[in-house]
């Protein structure tokens, strides 16, 4: 157990699969998204933001922060099923890092058979499949870390899509944010006394 925080050493050895540095990463994640593309989505008039675990949590950031600006109803689903008002209006924002989540296959199958507009965002597996079968949009996220430790490059996957949605602009303000939360991050490192 690490008994002062200016221990580096013993926080490295406390944290063997690395989540402080990708955690630390952050801002990285987000400005990592600035170079994803997606065309204009059109005829929205409500968003579900389907995930599980760690993959979820890019919805409810979205959700919490964004709900008393944007055009449209936004919600995050941990069901197995799309809530009932899903349809052709609906944006579905299909989340899950490993691509191979029961709950978010479940909930991209049922947003298919609602017909709803699907953007897949993840670093493989099923979804991925479904997504390039499908011509869907893909957002495809680097492999390689914990899901909860990707926040940035889901929310800035989630964020794209609802700004070329046009529902808000939380993409370019996310963009605009980078510097500051890499100065914080910084500031609180291991490695700052």
């Amino acid at each position: 157990m690490v008994k002062r925080l200016d221990d580096v050493a013993g926080m490295k050895a406390a944290d063997p699969s690395d989540i402080l540095s990708q955690m630390a990463a952050f801002p990285d994640q987000l400005e990592w998204a600035q170079g994803l593309h997606l065309a204009d989505i059109t005829g929205i008039n409500n968003v579900v933001i389907c995930g599980v675990g760690g993959s979820a949590i890019a919805g409810d950031v979205i959700t919490d922060l964004l709900t008393p600006t944007c055009k449209s109803a936004i919600i995050t689903s941990r069901d197995v099923i799309m809530p009932g008002f899903a349809s052709s209006d609906t944006l579905a924002l299909v989340i899950s890092y490993s691509g191979n989540t029961a709950e978010s296959l479940n909930l991209y199958h049922d947003a298919m058979r609602r017909g709803c507009q699907i953007v897949v965002i993840t670093s493989g597996g099923e979804l991925e499949k479904l997504a390039l079968k499908n011509s869907q949009p893909l957002l495809k996220v680097p492999t390689g870390n914990q899901p909860r430790a990707s926040l940035g490059y889901l929310l800035g996957a989630a964020a794209l899509a609802l700004q070329r949605a046009g529902l808000c602009q939380p993409h370019r303000d996310m963009i605009a944010a980078v510097p500051r939360l890499r100065s914080y991050v910084q500031s609180v490192l291991a490695e700052v006394p």
